[in-house]
């Protein structure tokens, strides 16, 4: 026979007894946030979907995401579906700290603060008037981890009556704390490989000394392009001759030199270096006087 409880041990958490109704429940949240996860849904929306159903599983409360920003070590809200702009506002730049309410304590602490009476008690000293305006009663607030342990931000159940925290809310918040991670650090790693792509697409397609887009590059606008174009190629004459008498670093910075004072010349082409001592002039709307454009770049050649 299949037992009516369960023994459920959270991330630093005593063992707890839930029902298997309320395991179900957990279950059912963790099944419909990887399968969005699963097929790639935006880490916001996938966010605002897990606040939404912990939420329906605490009437008349919110829920909600802060992100901790590890350069000013400062909490903003990532997502609140359920809250007012207006409360995002005020909870803007939070900082950690033990008046910081059920959030800012949970982060500073690194533990769960579950606080009951926000009207009186001491970790809300400094955000009473948001309780205040929002009729805000009672908050219960769980760490959100990386994976050496450390607090990143908070995953937070906000109710608008005096509530103290079921064993089945605390799992609710000890996993909800724990999809928010796994969420982000894939959002991270995304983020990274795609800033990773970004880099090697740019070294593939620009001259590593000018900074200016190379052959490569140049091939791709001309054949992406349907409009008429106008093209002008510039060899440098005897280039070699400079670097033989005085040296390949002076040799660079000429080059360097060269391209600004092109780019100064003709600002409505795109500049392209297409080889050593050559760079192109492109116009992909064409021009209809190519001739003068040469005599124009010729004095300063």
């Amino acid at each position: 026979m299949e037992s009516e409880v369960d023994s459920v041990v959270g991330a630093g958490q005593e063992s707890v007894e839930l029902s298997v109704a309320e395991l179900d429940r957990v279950l059912q949240i963790q099944q419909s946030i990887f399968t969005q996860v699963a097929t790639n849904v935006d880490h916001l929306v996938v966010l605002n979907s897990l606040c939404k159903m912990a939420e329906g599983l605490l009437p008349n409360s919110v829920a909600s995401v802060m992100l901790q920003d590890q350069s000013t070590g400062l909490l903003n809200v990532l997502c609140a579906p359920s809250v007012p702009q207006q409360g995002i506002d005020v909870l803007k730049n939070l900082r950690p700290g033990t008046e910081g309410g059920s959030c800012g304590n949970a982060v500073f602490r690194n533990e769960p603060i579950y606080v009951t009476d926000t009207f009186t008690d001491s970790r809300w000293i400094d955000l009473r008037q948001i309780v205040y305006d929002f009729n805000l009663c009672s908050c219960w607030s769980m760490p959100i981890r990386n994976e050496v342990g450390k607090p990143i931000g908070s995953f937070a159940l906000s109710s608008f009556e005096h509530r103290t925290p079921s064993a089945f809310h605390k799992r609710l918040l000890d996993v909800g704390a724990s999809i928010v991670n796994i969420v982000l650090a894939k959002y991270t790693r995304e983020q990274q490989l795609e800033q990773n792509r970004q880099r090697l697409i740019y070294a593939l397609e620009h001259d590593q000394l000018t900074g200016l887009p190379n052959k490569s590059k140049l091939l791709i606008r001309l054949r992406a392009s349907i409009t008429n174009q106008s093209l002008l190629l510039l060899n440098l004459d005897n280039f070699s001759f400079i670097n033989t008498a005085y040296g390949p670093d002076f040799g660079d910075q000429f080059l360097c030199q060269v391209a600004q004072v092109l780019k100064q010349v003709s600002p409505d082409a795109n500049l392209f270096r297409i080889n050593a001592d050559e760079f192109a002039l492109y116009f992909e709307n064409g021009l209809s006087d190519l001739a003068a454009e040469i005599e124009q770049v010729r004095p300063y050649f």
